[in-house]
């Protein structure tokens, strides 16, 4: 019955590809149909110019006829095809998939499903489907199937004991990886003897050892029982760790927002900066416009300051000079008046002077007349 479906469902999409692939072709007839009348009269052209044309006429109208030979290209026409005409019919690997379940090949689970899942889940066979017990089919699986790969796990894992914070999450993780790895092992080992099984079944076409058969079911069993108990252990803890998380959501989502923030501070600073560049590659032109007219005016501008500069600096000459004659008819005016006061107070010195020496000279004068007159008795 798979089978038929498969093929029906096969046999529409090659039906359906045939149709779209045919509709194509005779759109791309259509246009070249159009284009057939073109090619007819540029090929009848040019064997006409050929046949009449001499050496001359070639060489000068020869240019014209391939630029006109040229503009065919440029015609709104589809000179190539759109889709090719190639249909998909290579469909073993969906018929292989459909033999599958009647070749007792069960699917393999992708990696993101890990070991916790036991056989029956792992191959999708008549053996492990009679195998799976219903405390196994009635786990939700939904959080086995959305868990991340097993390395990916087992590295988070190793990371996280290996920080040495003991928590009740590294605790519960300590204890899982114990148990799990027991029960991988044991499925690893009832996963080699049901493949041992099958390999003497579709090989060898060996008898199976009904024994065997009967270890293999009571050990899935056992394993699954394992399997049911460890999840609903871990599934009862959920509302422990789901109370510890709900601590450290707000402060994640106040980070996120935090930092989201931040983002969103940047682009706008980008968006700022931007426009501004904008505005100034706008305003440049006109920017520099003024500033080379402003360059043709500066002469101008600068020969009148230069002459403002010539009469302030006259101004400014002339007044330092006034200020320098007022300075140094101060200063000998100055210096007259001193001299003044110094002959006034040199003065009464020279008349205490002359007014001794008069003294001195009266005190002393009857000596000098007694010795002249005996000088001048003396000779007669």
């Amino acid at each position: 019955e798979k089978l038929a479906e498969r093929k029906k469902i096969l046999l529409k999409a090659a039906q359906s590809q045939h149709e779209e692939k045919e509709k194509a072709l005779k759109e791309q007839l259509s246009h070249l149909t159009a284009l057939l009348p073109t090619l007819q009269v540029h090929l009848v052209t040019c064997s006409a110019f050929l046949s009449s044309a001499n050496t001359f006429e070639f060489l000068d109208m020869g240019y014209q006829l391939m630029e006109r030979l040229k503009r065919i290209v440029k015609l709104p026409h589809r000179l190539r095809p759109v889709q090719s005409s190639k249909i998909n019919t290579d469909h073993r690997i969906e018929f292989a998939r459909c033999l599958e379940p009647l070749l007792l090949l069960g699917q393999r689970c992708p990696p993101s499903v890990s070991g916790s899942i036991s056989v029956a889940a792992r191959h999708q066979s008549p053996l492990s489907l009679c195998c799976r017990s219903p405390s196994l089919s009635e786990m939700p699986l939904g959080s086995v199937c959305g868990r991340r790969p097993t390395c990916h796990r087992n590295i988070c894992t190793k990371v996280l004991l290996a920080e040495g914070r003991e928590t009740p999450f590294t605790e519960h993780c300590r204890n899982y990886e114990n148990t799990y790895r027991t029960l991988q092992t044991e499925i690893q080992n009832l996963k080699d003897q049901v493949q041992e099984l099958h390999r003497d079944l579709t090989k060898h076409h060996s008898i199976i050892n009904t024994e065997k058969m009967g270890e293999i079911m009571e050990r899935s069993l056992n394993i699954d029982s394992q399997i049911a108990s460890q999840h609903s252990t871990v599934e009862t803890m959920r509302v422990m760790f789901e109370e510890i998380w709900e601590e450290t959501f707000q402060r994640v989502t106040n980070e996120q927002e935090i930092y989201e923030a931040q983002l969103h501070d940047l682009l706008q600073l980008k968006q700022e900066n931007s426009y501004l560049t904008t505005i100034t590659r706008q305003i440049s032109p006109y920017i520099l416009s003024i500033a080379k007219v402003k360059e043709r005016l500066e002469p101008r501008c600068q020969e009148a300051r230069k002459q403002q500069d010539d009469r302030t600096e006259t101004m400014l000459k002339i007044y330092e000079d006034n200020t320098i004659a007022k300075d140094s008819h101060e200063s000998d005016s100055q210096s007259c008046v001193t001299d003044q006061d110094r002959h006034k107070n040199s003065r009464p010195l020279m008349l205490e002077s002359g007014e001794s020496s008069v003294k001195t000279n009266r005190s002393g004068r009857p000596r000098v007349p007694v010795e002249t007159s005996i000088h001048n008795e003396k000779p007669s």
